[in-house]
């Protein structure tokens, strides 16, 4: 989702290049400038456009991958009071939103859309919520729509006012609740600043989200699933074989390294998902097959349940009265430890060493040079001469 303020040939191809980076389905754009139909400027490589409103000043355009675009559909036109493209992809129903500044919205804001459904755009109301010092009227139907509607908002701040050097959030995400009162899951990404325009690019995941922990490329040893009695029998049938000296040490450790390599797990997970259990890929390949949001809702409760349990588990055992390490451990991964803030030097090495190199070049004269380089010499010459 971007206000663009103003589409033209070369933001197209921005666009393509940065939305391919970024593997973008669905594309909502604001502020367009276009007042009639003009495929050479509105010609996105890689994506299909929906739907538009035209405008000289204002309007909206919609665009979904071109391998996604038999999926969609325009269900709804768009009213006088604001500019919207309501599309329908598959489940989900995409409502691409602009009210320009000096209007007002209807009695009734938006149209309401049934679960699940995003609200996204530019809808230049201001209010508290999303970073404003005052609301105004529109925010304020805004919020009573809102509130109406039981939608979720979701605003980081993804317009940079040039002027006051400020973030605000005149780009807002609405998304519906399931019948629990659940909202969809989302999650928003802002992007820097796009050329030639204020506001920033910011990309919305829809859907299931399974964090992911990268692990650390370095092979270790899994205590846990080791399997001792394999490792005590290896041990016991050759130690006998090795005599107890000082010289045999080598020997005696290379027991115990084949020993270990035979019974002890030995590498590094390259992805890790913390709680994932037998019932979460269980749910995960349902989902994949039906593409049932309730399975979806099941898969995240079952993480989140197992996650508290684990968390409740680790926090009761909590002890400090023979190590404090774990303890310690954990209090660092929450944060709350005091961290250790280091602030950098006002004055930066290469300033300290063009000073030095400035104050080194000294203005003398032939004579002095040559008093001082005979003087070491003539030092020298005196302390030999006493020794």
């Amino acid at each position: 989702q971007l206000n663009i303020e103003g589409l033209s040939r070369s933001k197209c191809e921005v666009l393509s290049k940065e939305f391919r980076i970024h593997k973008i389905d669905i594309l909502a754009l604001q502020e367009t400038h276009i007042p009639e139909p003009n495929p050479y400027r509105m010609k996105i490589h890689g994506f299909h456009m929906i739907a538009c409103r035209y405008h000289a000043k204002y309007g909206i355009a919609t665009y979904i991958q071109d391998n996604l675009a038999m999926e969609a559909e325009e269900i709804m036109q768009a009213d006088n009071s604001q500019f919207t493209i309501t599309v329908r992809v598959g489940k989900l129903t995409i409502i691409n939103v602009y009210k320009p500044p000096l209007e007002t919205w209807a009695t009734i804001a938006l149209p309401t859309a049934n679960h699940p459904a995003i609200y996204i755009g530019n809808f230049n109301s201001h209010h508290h919520m999303w970073d404003y010092q005052k609301a105004d009227r529109a925010s304020e139907q805004l919020e009573d729509w809102a509130l109406a509607s039981n939608v979720h908002l979701v605003f980081p701040g993804t317009f940079f006012s040039a002027c006051w050097q400020k973030e605000y959030s005149l780009d807002l995400c609405f998304t519906t609740s399931d019948s629990k009162g659940w909202p969809l899951n989302c999650s928003w990404k802002i992007l820097k600043n796009f050329s030639h325009s204020q506001h920033r690019p910011s990309i919305l995941h829809m859907g299931i989200e399974v964090p992911i922990v990268n692990s650390v490329p370095k092979p270790r040893c899994n205590f846990w699933k080791a399997s001792w009695p394999t490792f005590m029998n290896i041990v016991e049938e050759t130690i006998q074989r090795i005599p107890p000296s000082p010289n045999n040490y080598s020997r005696f450790v290379q027991l115990l390294e084949v020993a270990a390599t035979k019974s002890i797990p030995h590498g590094y997970r390259t992805e890790y998902m913390p709680c994932w259990s037998k019932e979460s890929e269980r749910l995960l390949a349902e989902y994949n097959i039906t593409q049932d949001l309730e399975t979806a809702t099941a898969l995240l409760d079952s993480l989140d349940e197992d996650r508290l349990a684990r968390w409740r588990e680790i926090t009761e055992n909590l002890d400090f009265s023979h190590s404090s390490r774990k303890p310690w451990n954990l209090l660092c991964w929450l944060g709350a430890a005091s961290q250790t803030t280091y602030e950098a030097p006002k004055v930066s090495a290469n300033a300290v060493a063009a000073n030095l190199l400035v104050n080194s070049k000294i203005l003398t004269t032939t004579e002095s040079k040559r008093r001082v380089k005979k003087k070491p010499t003539i030092q020298m010459d005196r302390t030999v001469g006493r020794m």
